[in-house]
């Protein structure tokens, strides 16, 4: 059976850099951070990491929660 892990990579629907932000909150197992944050680290616009957490959610890859204003990603 292929890991979530190793099924993304085959995934047409998700981007090449969406798969690159799957990878590193993958290798932390969650991660708390706002889009402006992993924007800044990834070198890329807000809007981009908004899409492409958008793009792993609606595919199941990550789930997304919230509490008292922070942002909990991690893997489904």
């Amino acid at each position: 059976m292929i890991s979530s892990k190793e099924k993304i990579f085959y995934d047409t629907q998700i981007p090449s850099s969406a798969k690159i932000l799957f990878v590193y909150i993958a290798e932390k197992k969650k991660i708390e951070a706002t889009n402006e944050q992993l924007a800044v680290q990834f070198n890329v616009t807000s809007v981009s990491i908004s899409n492409w957490l958008s793009k792993l959610e609606e595919a199941d890859y990550i789930k997304l929660s919230y509490s008292k204003r922070k942002r909990l990603i991690e893997l489904n």
